[in-house]
């Protein structure tokens, strides 16, 4: 997490934002040529997850001759700094708007409450959370509770709380209406088993100092504070120190993106070379090499926002195949999760980190298009589908693959 390489280092920066990837590609497949001796490698496939599913849409949008099959994992697209430093501002925008650990369990119990039925069936998975319609408000603590009562009860939230949610759902917005990020989907913000739920990026499962502290750092300073503040902090902090405002004392919570002073130096930094990873013409990559690309991003990922990743999507296909979905399959597809979190963790089924690998080399060297891939968990089986299409539940038992389809 510590971002401190890149003070003052464009060198560092660009290796960073778009081209160590890119370096090592190069470097890596002539020591493989040379060490086999010469044959030419057959296929060459890049698999990434988190950043590194950023670094695997750079690779296909800027470098689309170094990989035959690309498979980027809840990607690290776009603004996603502006996303964390909002979710960051509006957690401490009252000594009363931060969300403990135990609120969020009565959170994640509401909106499963709320949104399990939405697509057909009550199970215990939320197969599509934009279907939500939950109101945080529901959960607004009696109003015999005092604030501090009210803070410290974690049956309910604070009214402050519930704005801090309800932004958290928003997004950034800039003054004229500008979404600068896609706001994070309502399901599965709890812990649960894995723990990897908002706390572990969003909230924090230590208490940091509130009110906000006048150094700017409420889980206290850097690297300490990487083993205690939510990863969403530690990040986002971390870049605008060191990659937008080359300062080691800079308070992140006095960036604003309604202050162009702040926002065209953030864009440069977060665009720089197409680092950014959101370029939708992949006509290189996909129309003229014939590679593949199979993305995926998981409903309640709590660290990035599947919402970005569904817009390229929808972009990439409007730009690269005139918007013709059937036609893009034959090139990219993306998958939703239900259920999962951050590149795994999570309620629902997922599949393997290395049987995405499995399904991209059906496509590349076999020409076997993954129509729907079976994710499993302790307890169900659930397929997956290409989008736009969702599974759908037919008849059977509820827990197991065969009895849903995809439409």
């Amino acid at each position: 997490m510590d971002g401190s390489f890149a003070l003052n280092s464009v060198a560092a920066q660009d290796d960073f934002g778009f081209r160590g990837v890119h370096v090592s590609t190069v470097a890596t497949q002539a020591l493989t040529t040379a060490y086999y001796n010469g044959p030419a490698i057959a296929h060459r496939y890049f698999n990434g997850c988190s950043d590194g599913g950023r670094e695997a849409m750079v690779e296909a949008e800027v470098y689309p001759d170094d990989f035959d099959g690309i498979i980027a994992g809840d990607p690290a697209l776009g603004d996603l700094i502006a996303g964390f430093n909002w979710n960051d501002q509006v957690l401490f925008k009252t000594p009363h708007s931060w969300l403990p650990p135990q609120k969020l369990t009565t959170l994640d119990a509401a909106v499963m409450a709320n949104c399990d039925a939405a697509d057909g069936q009550v199970d215990n998975l939320i197969q599509d959370p934009r279907k939500c319609t939950f109101d945080p408000a529901s959960l607004l603590c009696p109003k015999g509770e005092s604030e501090v009562e009210a803070f410290n009860d974690p049956s309910c939230l604070t009214r402050q709380q519930v704005a801090a949610v309800r932004a958290i759902y928003q997004g950034p917005v800039t003054n004229t209406g500008v979404q600068t990020y896609p706001g994070f989907t309502q399901s599965d913000p709890a812990p649960g088993t894995s723990g990897d739920g908002w706390n572990a990026w969003i909230t924090g499962d230590f208490t940091p100092a509130l009110p906000k502290p006048a150094d700017g750092e409420p889980w206290g300073q850097p690297p300490a504070s990487f083993a205690t503040a939510p990863a969403q902090w530690s990040f986002g902090d971390q870049f605008l120190k060191f990659f937008v405002f080359s300062d080691p004392d800079y308070d992140s919570f006095k960036f604003n993106i309604n202050n162009p002073t702040n926002l065209k130096p953030f864009q440069k930094a977060v665009r720089l070379g197409g680092g950014d990873g959101v370029n939708p013409d992949l006509t290189p990559f996909l129309l003229t090499n014939h590679a593949k690309l199979i993305m995926y991003h998981g409903w309640s990922d709590p660290a990035l926002t599947p919402l970005e990743t569904v817009k390229y999507y929808q972009t990439m296909v409007s730009e690269t195949f005139a918007g013709d979905q059937s036609t893009a399959a034959g090139s990219a597809r993306l998958f939703m999760v239900p259920g999962m979190h951050h590149c795994g963790g999570g309620p629902g089924p997922q599949i393997n980190f290395f049987q995405w690998i499995f399904e991209l080399d059906g496509w590349v060297a076999f020409g076997i298009a993954p129509d729907s891939i079976v994710a499993t968990s302790a307890t169900r089986t659930m397929p997956l589908c290409a989008y736009p299409e969702t599974a759908h539940y037919v008849s059977g038992p509820i827990d197991s693959a065969s009895s849903w389809k995809c439409e």
